[in-house]
């Protein structure tokens, strides 16, 4: 069993693309991406179902500021870059994405997208996600494209480690395109837009010294936007 897409309950108009269904301490598999099925059920009593139940409430809401409540959350589709289980690295670490699992995902992304032309935006959660889909040349970034393929790449300590895990060489680079739009290079018309992972969100101080700028032109731009959805 793998985990399964969340297919939206509407025609979907966002695609939100999350890392891993790998649990850091459980070995269970997720029944959809990201839990966001349990934002459409009550909140539960159990608190390890309630902290689900918030995790994906999060990302619901995190969607809704970031397009200006123009989006619906009936109107998002959710994936994964990888579904295959991998190695949980140690505590504190980030869980490593092989090549081979992210370049079927970045396929299994491209096939949503023909299969759902209703969609518009793309959000891709996190560094590694987006390392991934620029180097299989989903899209690029212009200027920036070069800079934050180095910086991006998995340090060679934590690939050689008894547990691999993902370290980058430099993030700083994903500071410049964070936040901002950018153009999907197979499927004209669609724009994607790389943000910070949702157990970011509501964004702490410290990301708002280094995203806020970009985080509040990208709402700016949806709200002027008339036909956006």
């Amino acid at each position: 069993m793998k985990t399964s897409d969340w297919p939206s309950m509407l025609d979907p108009k966002v695609l939100l693309i999350g890392e891993n269904s790998t649990l850091q301490w459980k070995d269970e598999i997720i029944k959809y991406a990201m839990f966001l099925d349990y934002y459409f059920n009550p909140a539960p009593y159990d608190l390890g179902e309630r902290s689900r139940w918030s995790e994906a409430k999060a990302i619901f809401d995190y969607l809704k500021e970031m397009t200006a409540g123009k989006c619906k959350s009936e109107q998002l589709y959710g994936t994964l870059l990888c579904n295959d289980i991998l190695e949980r690295p140690l505590r504190g670490k980030h869980l490593l994405i092989p090549e081979d699992g992210a370049k079927k995902g970045v396929d299994h992304i491209k096939s949503v997208l023909q299969k759902n032309s209703s969609i518009k935006y793309v959000f891709v959660m996190g560094l590694q996600s987006n390392y991934y889909l620029q180097k299989f040349g989903f899209y690029d970034c212009g200027e920036f494209t070069a800079e934050f393929l180095k910086g991006a790449d998995a340090r060679r300590v934590g690939l050689s480690a008894m547990c691999p895990f993902y370290q980058p060489v430099n993030a700083k680079p994903f500071r410049d395109i964070c936040f901002k739009m950018y153009d999907v290079k197979e499927f004209e018309g669609i724009k994607i837009i790389p943000i910070l992972p949702g157990k970011s969100y509501p964004l702490r101080d410290s990301d708002l010294n280094n995203f806020g700028d970009s985080f509040e032109k990208l709402k700016l731009s949806f709200e002027q936007e008339i036909d956006t959805f």
